[in-house]
């Protein structure tokens, strides 16, 4: 079984230690890591309900647990939510604009380096999800 463990840093920097290990900027108000088997939290800079990170579990795959431990308060005022995620669905990790994966301007991210000039954002965006669904 792995386990991860997410969190934000600064006002812009998601964290996802353990089995797996990743920083992404947060670039919008809401990202969202999308883990293979399935597992999706929506990750976010805010002021409200209290100033920091919060992080939240949108859709958990086949044997996926969740746990929200202790928050991190930090300077009185700066808040950071800790999630924890345990179990075998969980080897690699992306992080996009949208609940329901990237969209056609997310995927230049995704194929780094790839000639796109001949393909349109709906064909790669279903590439995409061709490939996750092949990883599950």
């Amino acid at each position: 079984m792995n386990t991860v463990t997410i969190t934000g840093h600064s006002d812009d920097c998601i964290e996802v230690e353990g089995a797996i290990r990743e920083e992404f900027y947060a670039l919008d108000e809401w990202a969202y890591l999308h883990f293979n088997g399935g597992t999706i939290v929506k990750v976010g800079y805010a002021l409200v309900p209290e100033k920091g990170w919060h992080v939240e579990v949108v859709r958990l795959g086949g044997g996926v647990t969740a746990k929200q431990l202790e928050p991190i308060l930090e300077d009185g005022d700066h808040y950071r939510d800790r999630l924890k995620l345990t179990g075998g669905g969980l080897c690699s990790v992306k992080c996009w604009g949208s609940e329901d994966g990237p969209t056609g301007g997310d995927m230049e991210a995704f194929w780094d380096g790839f000639d796109q000039r001949d393909y349109s954002d709906k064909q790669l965006v279903a590439a995409y999800h061709a490939l996750q669904e092949d990883k599950s």
